[in-house]
C-alpha cells in the first residue's frame, strides 16, 4: 500500500479502502485458513475489513494498519476456536512464536500474490485457483480448458514466478514462496 493510498483511506476514501482490501484480503484469508475452514476464514477476513473501515481514522501509519489486520484475524480465529473443545486444546498449545512464524508466512504470501498478479491471464488464473484449493479438474472446468492445458499453465506460470521472484527477492524467498504452490 502506498502512503497516498493510506492517507486517502484515513480520510475515508472508499477507493483507497478497496485498494487495501484487494491487497491484503487474499493473505488474510490464507492466514485465517491456518486456524479455520475456508468459509469461516473468508468470513473472519471480511469481518476484519468491516472493523477496519469503522476505525479508519484511528491508524497512524500503514504498518500499524497491517499489524492491526493480522492481529484482528488472529484474535477472531482464536475466539472462534475457543468455542470448540477439541480445537481448544490446539489453541492452548499455540505460542507467540507460532504467531510470528505465521506472520512471516503471510509476508511471503503477500509477495507471492503481488508477483502472481503480474502473470499473463491464463497462468494467473490457474495458479490462483490452485492456491484456493481447486483440483486440476475443477480448474479445467472453471477455465473451460483441458486438464493438460491447466498443467501447462501452472508449469509455465511457476517458471515465470520463479524467474520474476528470484530477480526481485532472491533465491531463499523464492523457494519459500514456490513451496506454497505445491
Amino acid at each position: 500500500m502506498t502512503n497516498e493510498t493510506f492517507a486517502q483511506f484515513i480520510l475515508g476514501d472508499e477507493n483507497a479502502f478497496k485498494t487495501i482490501f484487494n491487497e491484503y484480503y487474499p493473505s488474510l484469508v490464507a492466514f485465517a485458513r491456518r486456524f479455520l475452514p475456508d468459509e469461516s476464514a473468508q468470513d473472519v477476513a471480511q469481518d476484519a475489513f468491516v472493523q477496519l473501515w469503522n476505525r479508519h481514522h484511528e491508524f497512524q501509519n500503514p504498518d500499524t494498519l497491517k499489524s492491526w489486520l493480522f492481529t484482528a484475524i488472529k484474535n477472531h480465529c482464536l475466539n472462534l476456536l475457543r468455542n470448540n473443545d477439541t480445537e481448544k486444546r490446539y489453541l492452548e498449545s499455540l505460542t507467540e512464536t507460532d504467531f510470528e512464524d505465521h506472520i512471516m508466512d503471510m509476508e511471503v504470501y503477500i509477495l507471492l500474490y503481488k508477483t502472481i498478479d503480474n502473470l499473463p491471464d491464463h497462468y494467473r488464473t490457474a495458479i490462483r485457483l490452485s492456491l484456493n484449493g481447486y483440483s486440476l479438474e475443477e480448474i479445467a472446468m472453471e477455465m473451460s480448458v483441458t486438464i493438460d492445458a491447466v498443467k501447462a499453465y501452472k508449469k509455465r506460470g511457476k517458471e515465470m514466478l520463479r524467474k520474476n521472484m528470484q530477480q526481485l527477492f532472491g533465491t531463499t524467498l523464492t523457494v519459500a514462496a514456490l513451496l506454497l504452490l505445491g
